[in-house]
């Protein structure tokens, strides 16, 4: 087995949860680390709390960005490897634009003997980048609508919110039936059985995400332009489901390039 190249590394341990209002604490040393065409550094920091550490890295750590996993030689290293890919995804390389794309094209070569997906690995490529986009752009164009409640002509604004959630629903629904009804993700726990946890918890965020959309569909068309406090309340709902989603997409990506990349996700 070839080793490993040489990437940015961070060791962590826990789980970090946002959602719950927990913080997580940074546990282990970190080697002085630049990253390419930038001045930011991580410098080396002591057992506890992360110091003098990018706002933006700092916030992704919180958010659990990346899942820490919990012992074995394995898992460590796949999650290390896992922290480089983070690095990479946050420069918009081309670089690491063509390692998703291959990562997709292995995860259909994979599954296309069975016969049961009918999509070849540009198609299933293609498709994920223009859901995404879709989704990601309506995304855009909630929050901004829901960072801030007029004062007045609140009628339109709700119309407004009221449409582009239901545009919203509509892609995201789509986009998670079909991840299940093809079963995106079962040629990762093929080929890293190790991961099979990781999946099914995805999996079942799939379907908790299902509840939460339709819970704000269900209450959205009875709340009134005089329901401050409720707005409020949707507003702030709305808000975290969005968060929540990119978090999983971000996780799903993650963890596909994890398994089909060359030199990440590699086992023992």
């Amino acid at each position: 087995m070839q080793p490993a190249a040489r990437s940015p590394l961070c060791h962590f341990r826990g789980a970090a949860d946002d959602r719950a209002g927990g913080a997580d604490r940074l546990i282990g040393s970190h080697r002085s680390v630049s990253r390419p065409n930038s001045h930011r550094s991580v410098r080396r920091v002591s057992r506890g709390r992360a110091r003098s550490m990018p706002a933006a890295r700092s916030s992704r750590l919180r958010a659990g960005l990346l899942p820490a996993f919990g012992g074995g030689r394995d898992r460590g290293r796949l999650f290390a490897r896992r922290s480089a890919i983070a690095w990479l995804t946050r420069s918009d390389s081309l670089g690491w634009a063509e390692a998703y794309n291959s990562a997709v094209a292995r995860c259909v070569q994979i599954r296309q003997p069975s016969g049961g997906f009918a999509m070849n690995a540009q198609q299933l490529a293609a498709w994920i980048r223009e859901e995404q986009e879709k989704i990601s752009g309506i995304t855009r164009q909630l929050m901004e609508k829901i960072s801030i409640v007029p004062r007045i002509d609140h009628d339109r604004w709700l119309t407004d919110v009221r449409t582009l959630f239901e545009h919203y629903r509509a892609h995201t629904i789509r986009h998670i039936a079909l991840e299940e009804q093809d079963g995106y993700l079962t040629p990762v726990t093929e080929a890293r059985p190790f991961l099979s946890k990781e999946v099914d918890r995805l999996q079942h965020e799939h379907r908790e995400m299902i509840r939460l959309i339709d819970a704000i569909h269900r209450d959205l068309p009875g709340i009134q332009s005089g329901d401050f406090l409720l707005l409020r309340d949707i507003c702030h709902r709305i808000q975290d489901v969005l968060q929540y989603m990119e978090h999983h997409e971000r996780e799903e990506t993650l963890l596909l390039m994890s398994a089909f990349t060359d030199d990440t996700g590699e086992k023992d």
